[in-house]
């Protein structure tokens, strides 16, 4: 039996009483059972049918707003009373499975039979609804209803009861207005069956079972939770402990290398002393500044669970560095890497095994006994720990080298003597050097210094850091290329807080220290009474032949038939001077200064002409190829040979023209002023134009200008781009067209540094677009979408 109880759009409530065991509600038609007024309705759009004693609603249409339970679904089964919503349609069913021969009773008797139930409903409309109209004459009344109803479900025998759904209790009938019962409204509700008398316990014990093991399920769930913020609690705790440790051996390092250049030695050759340690640490260490190196005479560590190990050459020449795990419960549940750093490499570490290595060092007193290259082979295995990693905090970079040297000397930028915490290792050294170029010079103090330099070769690509900011820098620069030429060192320089504190590092992006464009000579003044001297000994002084790179190069072959040409123009003077000169030589003629002085003046007419046709077309030159800086100009002029005509063309350049130094240090203010690229190319633009052989009579100090303005404003970039607090946070694809322009104009022609930056400045670029998607509120496309 199926009883519907249907509330429609006007509030109207009918109820419907099925006898078959299955029914369909839709649209209307023959088959149709139960007709609803709904918009796109299917002709048969749900149905409900029975299955092996079981009720069953399809949604036969699949319509996602059709709900039962306010759910929606496809097939699903009836439990006792279930509520359907078809549109704006609500229905309440009731599904009871019926016994054959079963009768329908009302509460004075037989209603219908399963028959008369199958001719009745062929009988209506060609559906199997029971229609309102059909109306019981002279109704009972409701205390009779009751007394009916409640004998019909009293039982016989009252020790069954103990069996029977405790949800067969005595109900009140619905107060329904007279006029209106119906057949189907008196109908009783029909006894359960067996199967469904025994599904009661059944559920309590589902119920229980699910209790269970939703309870064990929330208690694992739990324990796996605690487990695992255990587990990520002791990492970090591992994870800051390893830093510490890598710190203590990066130190520990350093201070055997400065053990190393100062010849120092412990007392009684104990070179893992902590006091020893820190001792040969301190000179190399910024002001105010503790070591890292917190352990007990034992080399136990204070501040983390390792102990330090350190086994050296007898001359020192050779150490390693270890940082064991210390046994513990703890390292026995969650393993620690050991830290591993060899001399031969400098670089640490870490490795989970220790085995082969102390293998190799249970039985020996020193690294003499061993092979340097079984150690450096096992070491070199380990993972990689970069400088990087180990920085203290986000603004201290004590341990972060600049960027650029990864991009200068790939790989250099985890060499611990890299590290900017060490800086004093070499500014002392840069130091002597700026020193010696500013005061009196003698060979003792250059020769120490070629000393100390040649100790820092031994470690390769080695950065030199100042404090002294970037003209402290390129004055050290400067120094190292005058007393000890071709170093293969980079200079870099720092800018400390007032606490002493590395809040930024740069470098100079000079490959390596090269003797100075021109050295000492070309800051020597050109003999201006002999103006002759320059333009005739041009040919002899082009005899060196110019490197093979250059052959290919537009400007060299341009300045070439410069040269040429003024060479063709002055070669018929000259030979009729040679020819007289010999004549005088031989005595065969007798009015030879007449002559010499005629062939002399018409040689310095020739000459003056060349000289303002080669002032013409060098100019232009330059002007055409003004992207190539003036160290690589002086490379092309050199290699021609027009070095003194050069040099004596800016000797006559008009005074009023040149850059001072007061207006180049203003240009280099604004450049500093800078808040974003539009500011900061529209400065370079400006001075750019200012910084050629236009403006300056000397060479060298433009070379220095051009160095000069090149880093200030490659600092800025880096600011902009680099710096962990001062990024940029407005961006725009248009500034790469702007930073690209700004290469240009401060002679960055290097594409691997190009592409270093720009592709910084895409990653900012992404960064910014992608938080300002997230901060502003989806459109409603997307929402839409």
């Amino acid at each position: 039996m199926i009883k519907l109880t249907v509330q429609r759009k006007n509030n109207q409530i009918e109820e419907f009483v099925f006898e078959k065991s299955s029914i369909k509600i839709g649209e209307g038609g023959e088959e149709i059972d139960l007709s609803l007024s709904e918009e796109s309705l299917h002709p048969c759009h749900v149905e409900i049918y029975e299955h092996d004693g079981f009720f069953y609603i399809f949604n036969r249409a699949n319509d996602p707003f059709v709900a039962l339970n306010e759910l929606p679904f496809r097939k699903k089964s009836l439990c006792g009373k279930d509520v359907l919503m078809v549109g704006k349609t609500r229905i309440e069913i009731e599904a009871h499975p019926a016994k054959k021969n079963e009768e329908v009773l009302s509460p004075t008797g037989p209603l219908i039979s399963q028959s008369e139930s199958k001719h009745a409903h062929s009988e209506g409309h060609g559906t199997a609804n029971l229609q309102k109209s059909e109306i019981l004459p002279p109704p009972p009344t409701l205390e009779e209803a009751n007394q009916q109803e409640f004998s019909l479900y009293a039982p016989q025998n009252p020790s069954k009861r103990v069996n029977e759904d405790p949800s067969l209790e005595i109900v009140p009938p619905q107060h329904v207005p007279e006029g209106s019962l119906s057949l189907s409204s008196l109908a009783p509700k029909p006894c359960l069956a067996k199967n469904e008398e025994l599904k009661a316990p059944l559920s309590m014990a589902q119920k229980s079972w699910r209790f269970t093991l939703s309870l064990g399920a929330m208690i694992l769930a739990f324990i796996t939770l605690l487990s695992g913020i255990a587990y990520l609690k002791f990492n970090n705790e591992s994870d800051r402990d390893e830093i510490k440790a890598a710190q203590a051996v990066a130190d520990a390092a350093m201070a055997l290398s400065y053990a190393q250049m100062a010849r120092l030695k412990p007392h009684k050759s104990n070179w893992s002393q902590p006091e020893f340690l820190k001792t040969s640490l301190a000179p190399i260490l910024p002001l105010d500044t503790k070591p890292l190196i917190d352990v007990d005479a034992q080399g136990k560590f204070k501040n983390c669970p390792y102990l330090l190990r350190i086994y050296t050459s007898g001359d020192l020449s050779h150490f390693l560095v270890i940082a064991q795990p210390a046994p513990s419960t703890l390292q026995w549940l969650l393993p620690r890497s050991a830290i591993v750093l060899d001399s031969a490499s400098m670089e640490m570490r870490k490795t989970a095994d220790l085995k082969n290595l102390n293998r190799l060092l249970v039985n020996i007193n020193s690294l003499d006994e061993l092979n340097s290259n079984e150690i450096f082979n096992i070491a070199k295995e380990g993972k990689l720990i970069r400088l990087s990693s180990l920085k203290l905090s986000k603004r201290v970079r004590e341990f972060t080298p600049p960027k650029a040297l990864s991009l200068l000397r790939p790989g250099a930028e985890n060499y611990i003597y890299n590290a900017p915490r060490y800086h004093r290792f070499g500014e002392n050294i840069l130091n002597k050097a700026i020193a010696l170029l500013e005061g009196p010079v003698n060979d003792q103090q250059v020769s120490a210094l070629k000393q100390d330099i040649e100790a820092l070769k031994k470690l390769p690509n080695l950065v030199l850091y100042t404090t002294k900011g970037i003209e402290g820098a390129l004055q050290a620069e400067k120094a190292l290329s005058i007393f000890v030429p071709n170093t293969p060192f980079l200079i870099g320089y720092l800018k400390l807080s007032s606490q002493g504190n590395i809040i930024q590092n740069s470098m100079l992006m000079n490959e390596e220290i090269g003797p100075a464009s021109g050295e000492a000579a070309t800051d020597k003044p050109v003999n201006k009474d002999i103006k002759v001297q320059g333009p005739l000994s041009i040919a002899a002084e082009n005899t060196q032949a110019p490197p093979s790179h250059l052959h290919s190069n537009p400007v060299y072959l341009q300045l070439d038939k410069l040269f040429n040409n003024r060479k063709n123009a002055l070669h018929p003077i000259h030979t009729k001077m040679e020819e007289l000169i010999s004549k005088e030589r031989i005595g065969t003629t007798s009015d030879f200064h007449p002559q010499f002085q005629e062939l002399l003046k018409e040689h310095e007419k020739i000459a003056l002409e060349q000289r303002e046709i080669f002032k013409e077309a060098f100019f232009k030159l330059q002007e055409e190829y003004w992207m190539i800086p003036l160290k690589e100009w002086m490379e092309y002029i050199q290699a021609t040979g027009l070095t003194p005509l050069v040099e004596d063309i800016l000797v006559d350049l008009p005074k009023e023209n040149f850059l001072s130094p007061g207006a180049f240090e203003n240009a280099l203010r604004k450049i500093r002023d800078s808040h974003n690229f539009d500011e900061l190319y529209s400065q370079v633009k400006e001075i750019t134009a200012h910084l050629s052989l236009n403006f300056f009579p000397s060479i060298q100090r433009l070379i220095e200008y051009q160095n000069t303005y090149k880093n200030e404003v490659i600092i800025m970039i880096d600011k902009f781009l680099l710096s962990s607090g001062e990024k940029l946070t407005v961006l725009s694809s248009s500034t790469q067209e702007i930073l690209d322009d700004i290469f240009k104009l401060i002679w960055v022609n290097s594409p691997t540094e190009r592409e270093f930056y720009l592709h910084e400045l895409n990653l900012l670029i992404q960064e910014t677009e992608s938080k300002k998607n997230l901060s502003e509120p989806a459109s409603l496309q997307q929402i839409l979408n």
